[in-house]
């Protein structure tokens, strides 16, 4: 049986984030459409960790997973991956977040700063920047799919320091 489950495929080992579809699963793997990230199929190697994950009602459902191989599903190239571990939470967030790749131009009263959206939500957005944020509140600039200026205002709720020296923030709208 084929599902269509929008999910998110998170890949470490990579650095990146994407929108896949669960076709198929049972106890030990599960099986996703092609992720891209810029329009580029994303290549895995076998054993590479990765994590998919999905709401549905009101949990927020984790995999831990390996790739094993590419393989065919009813005529459509897919990947599939072997469950290591399986997690269930409660969906805190109550909404979904949808990972993008957005240029943005971030201003604050010290700073003006270029960054990317990597996620928004209904209420939020998630940008990382090269250069810390001084300011809680900020504006970002951008250009959405619609080819649209769009004006963001917000307040920041977190912030981290990634591996790679750069700064992700999680921003809630006003």
């Amino acid at each position: 049986m084929i599902y269509s489950i929008d999910a998110e495929l998170v890949s470490h080992t990579l650095g990146f984030a994407a929108n896949v579809r669960v076709l198929r699963a049972n106890n030990t793997n599960i099986c996703t459409s092609i992720p891209t990230k810029k329009k580029e199929e994303v290549a895995f190697l076998e054993n590479q960790e990765a994590k998919i994950s999905y709401f549905y009602g009101e949990f927020q459902y984790i995999f831990h997973v390996m790739f094993i191989r590419e393989e065919s599903i009813e005529g459509r190239r897919a990947l599939l991956f072997n469950i290591v571990e399986v997690e269930i939470l409660n969906n805190y967030r109550q909404e979904k977040r949808e990972h993008v790749e957005i240029k943005t131009l971030l201003l604050t009263s010290k700073d003006m700063i270029y960054g990317v959206i990597l996620d928004r939500s209904d209420s939020g957005l998630r940008v990382e920047t090269d250069q810390p944020i001084r300011k809680k509140k900020c504006e970002l600039h951008y250009v959405n799919e619609n080819g649209e200026s769009v004006c963001f205002k917000g307040k920041i709720l977190w912030s981290k320091k990634n591996d790679e020296g750069k700064f992700q923030y999680g921003l809630k709208g006003k």
